[in-house]
């Protein structure tokens, strides 16, 4: 809905660009250059990517924003939580809940034993997530600093990577089947990703796919300005723990008012607060 308001409004979407950097000079962005080449003038600049990547990649570690920074560089008292996730169908799913969670006899993932599993089951969404008697679900395991290590010594090995995908994807059927024998032979693997995958498509740090949390210290909140930068603004479910696709779309919405405070221009809050139409 968002994506369609945007192009009503006249934007533009240009998919499958790795941005190369962002040219800055005397505290402004000028340009936003791509892998290909091309290259974009620019007002503004919202990087709504984990900001880590913003910082040290596309401008190339010239500023810095301490209060993120520091989170990203210290694993014991900020770690990170990314994922191993397997996505299959069930055939004649039948009234299975949507999310279900077993104990199972471990299976060894990452630098973790895993002893528990639990299942998404996504047939409430007829449209989108089943086909005739198909269903597709997943299941997530949670993975953290150590994990993510083991992965990226693992990728350097491609055949060994696949192999071990595969065979957790195996053990992860194997346990579903024991714990629902009537989905016997009648599961199919999809994909599975792991914390690499979600590094090497978003870059994200360690493969995170939730904002850095704590047990113990403050959340991190930020403004999402950069000190020495007037027209770049950071968004994203990054500067706000413990993130999440909520998160993420009320900073985009503090990225989009602050724009429009420098261009002096009046923001109507009542209507941003309100459900609008879908174009």
């Amino acid at each position: 809905r968002i994506k369609n308001r945007f192009l009503y409004l006249g934007g533009e979407l240009v998919l499958n660009a790795d941005v190369k950097e962002i040219e800055a000079h005397d505290g402004f962005a000028t340009e936003v250059v791509l892998k290909n080449g091309t290259s974009y003038n620019c007002d503004y600049v919202i990087s709504a990517i984990d900001p880590n990547y913003t910082l040290k990649t596309l401008l190339s570690n010239r500023f810095r924003v301490k209060k993120i920074q520091k989170r990203a560089e210290d694993y014991k008292k900020y770690p990170t939580i990314s994922s191993v996730l397997i996505t299959y169908t069930i055939e004649d799913i039948g009234d299975l809940s949507s999310i279900n969670a077993f104990a199972i006899d471990p299976i060894h993932v990452g630098n973790s034993d895993i002893d528990f599993l639990d299942i998404r089951n996504y047939n409430y969404d007829s449209k989108t997530f089943v086909r005739g008697n198909k269903t597709v679900c997943h299941s997530q395991i949670h993975q953290f600093d150590e994990d993510y290590l083991a992965w990226e010594a693992l990728y350097q090995n491609k055949e060994l990577y696949r192999k071990e995908k595969n065979r957790i994807a195996s053990e992860v059927v194997n346990r579903i089947e024991r714990q629902y024998p009537q989905y016997k032979g009648k599961i199919n693997v999809l994909d599975i990703f792991t914390p690499v995958t979600l590094k090497r498509y978003t870059n994200v740090n360690r493969g995170a796919y939730m904002s850095l949390f704590t047990y113990d210290r403050p959340r991190l909140s930020h403004n999402g300005m950069i000190k020495g930068l007037e027209n770049v603004f950071l968004a994203s479910q990054w500067l706000l723990s413990p993130g999440g696709a909520p998160y993420a779309v009320a900073i985009g919405k503090y990225a989009a008012i602050r724009v429009c405070k420098r261009e002096k221009i009046k923001v109507n809050y009542n209507f941003i607060n309100k459900t609008v139409e879908t174009y």
